[in-house]
């Protein structure tokens, strides 16, 4: 595993690029079914569903910008876009970025006093991921 100091992240949504992200949070999970019979004599077995991933973007909202703009309304339309999650060059370090297709899950903005408003939008990542590992052994492209 490589780390490395984040210098920012460049994330596109249909091709139109989201400005002023603050931090992003993946998550990627696999459902887990029960698999109990009777004979294991009162323990639960478990096997491993199918894995799933969302993309949170926390970021400064404007409600003038036209990529925000563009989130709320495929939010409200249900939409499934192309998202391309990379550095601020538009790849990370180690050349790779992340392409998916998704839907918007959540619009949560925030208002704090004496803080700028930001927003947390929620993508949920749906169908298999262009080379990313949700669990399948595929690597980033």
């Amino acid at each position: 595993m490589s780390s490395w100091i984040s210098t920012g992240i460049k994330c596109t949504w249909n091709a139109a690029e989201i400005l002023a992200i603050v931090s992003p949070d993946d998550d990627v999970d696999a459902n887990k079914i029960d698999a109990t019979i009777q004979a294991n004599q009162g323990m639960k077995s478990w096997i491993r569903g199918l894995p799933t991933g969302t993309l949170a973007l926390e970021i400064w909202w404007d409600q003038t910008d036209t990529v925000h703009q563009a989130l709320y309304a495929d939010m409200a339309s249900k939409t499934s876009r192309t998202l391309v999650l990379g550095s601020a060059g538009g790849t990370f370090p180690d050349s790779t970025s992340y392409t998916v297709t998704a839907f918007i899950k959540h619009i949560g903005p925030e208002e704090k006093v004496g803080d700028g408003r930001k927003a947390t939008v929620e993508f949920q990542v749906t169908g298999v991921p262009a080379g990313a590992d949700f669990g399948t052994g595929g690597t980033p492209t």
